[in-house]
C-alpha cells in the first residue's frame, strides 16, 4: 500500500431538498405553510388529519414534521408518540391555537424540537425550521461518522492479529486523515477491500473501487 500524492478529484453530489410534512386541518394554515416552506427552497407534503400524516410518513418519510396539536381523528401528542416511535430521530415542531405552557412544556418533554403558538411568525416558523433541519443533519452525520468508526474496527480485526496485520492498521490510521489517493495493491483474496473500507470508515473520502 502506498500513497499517490495527486490531485484532489472534486465529486459534485445533487443532495434533494429536504421535506416537511405539514400537519394541519386548516387548509388556510397548511397553505401558509406550504408557500413559507417553497420560499425557503423546501419542499413539502400536506396532511389534514393524524392518520392521513402517519400515512404519508410511513410511504415517504420527511425531513422535518410540522404538526398541529388540534387534530379530527387524534390528538397531535399522539401522533407525536407514533412518529417517535417510528424514527427517534425525526425533528417535529408542534404547532398550536392554544399557547398553553404546559402543552409547550408536554411537547418538549415528549421529544418535539420546539413549540409553536398561532398565529405565528413567519420568520420564526422558517428559522425554526432550518435550526431543525441543521440539528438533525449534524446528528445524522455523527451518528454516521460513529457507525463507521465500529465497522472498520470490525473489519481490521477479521484481518487478525498477527505483526504484518497491525504493520497495515498503521499505516490505514496514517493515510486515512489524509487528503492522498490511497493504492491499495495485493493477490485477489488477501484483504484489499477489507483494507480499503477500512480506510474509508476513518475518514469522509468516498471508498474507491478495489483492485483484483
Amino acid at each position: 500500500m502506498k500513497n499517490l500524492n495527486s490531485a484532489v478529484v472534486s465529486i459534485d453530489t445533487t443532495h434533494p431538498m429536504p421535506k416537511v410534512l405539514i400537519v394541519d386541518d386548516i387548509a388556510d394554515a397548511r397553505w401558509v405553510l406550504t408557500n413559507l416552506m417553497r420560499i425557503e427552497g423546501l419542499t413539502s407534503v400536506e396532511a389534514d388529519s393524524g392518520g392521513t400524516a402517519l400515512n404519508a410518513f410511513c410511504q415517504e418519510p420527511p425531513d422535518l414534521v410540522l404538526l398541529d396539536v388540534g387534530l379530527p381523528d387524534m390528538d397531535g401528542f399522539e401522533v407525536l408518540a407514533r412518529l417517535k416511535a417510528h424514527d427517534k430521530t425525526i425533528p417535529v415542531v408542534m404547532i398550536t391555537a392554544n399557547g398553553n405552557t404546559m402543552d409547550a412544556v408536554r411537547a418538549i418533554r415528549c421529544g418535539a424540537f420546539d413549540y409553536m403558538a398561532k398565529p405565528f411568525n413567519n420568520q420564526d416558523v422558517a428559522l425554526t425550521v432550518r435550526q431543525a433541519l441543521a440539528e438533525s443533519e449534524e446528528k445524522r452525520q455523527v451518528r454516521q461518522v460513529r457507525e463507521s468508526s465500529r465497522q472498520g474496527e470490525s473489519l481490521m480485526k477479521k484481518m487478525g492479529p498477527s505483526a504484518a496485520i497491525q504493520g497495515i492498521q498503521t499505516e490505514v490510521d496514517r493515510v486515512a486523515s489524509t487528503n492522498f489517493s490511497v493504492l491499495v495493491t495485493g493477490e485477489s483474496g488477501t484483504g484489499k477491500e477489507l483494507v480499503s473500507q477500512a480506510i474509508h470508515a476513518r475518514s469522509l473520502r468516498v471508498l474507491p473501487p478495489t483492485e483484483n
